[in-house]
């Protein structure tokens, strides 16, 4: 008579266990944890540096509508008698009038009307005083 041969048993599974072990699953394993790992701190560090430099432009915005207001708040004073200065001085205060012509140096707009220029300077600098006091976070 022949024997039967035994039927080897198979282990369940649990849930979330895969099949097989071994030692390469294991180290391949790890090697993919520490590539994620690795991934998340490059990632973490590029979205570090991109808040840094959007924070340094946003700096740097202020700066130009500060500098901004202030040389038309410098042109407006000229403009209107309130800041008496020679023509050197001008030449300081706004150095762009050096390739400008002779209208555009004396009133800043190249308009030949000095009321037109005066009220035109005017204006852009208290819409540029508004922007900048109203652009600020209370």
């Amino acid at each position: 008579m022949k024997k039967k041969k035994k039927k080897k048993k198979k282990k369940k599974k649990k849930e979330g266990e895969e099949e097989g072990g071994g030692r390469r699953k294991r180290e391949k394993k790890k090697k993919e944890e520490e590539k994620k790992k690795v991934e998340e701190e490059e990632e973490e560090e590029e979205e570090e540096e991109e808040e840094e430099e959007e924070e340094e432009e946003e700096e740097e915005e202020e700066e130009e509508k500060e500098d901004t207001c202030l040389t038309f708040w410098c042109m407006v004073q000229y403009q209107s008698g309130f800041l008496r200065a020679g023509r050197r001085d001008a030449l300081r205060v706004f150095p762009g009038m050096r390739s400008a012509s002779r209208s555009e140096r004396e009133w800043g707009t190249g308009s030949p009307d000095p009321s037109v220029a005066q009220a035109t300077l005017a204006t852009r600098g208290v819409q540029i005083l508004w922007e900048v006091e109203h652009s600020r976070a209370p």
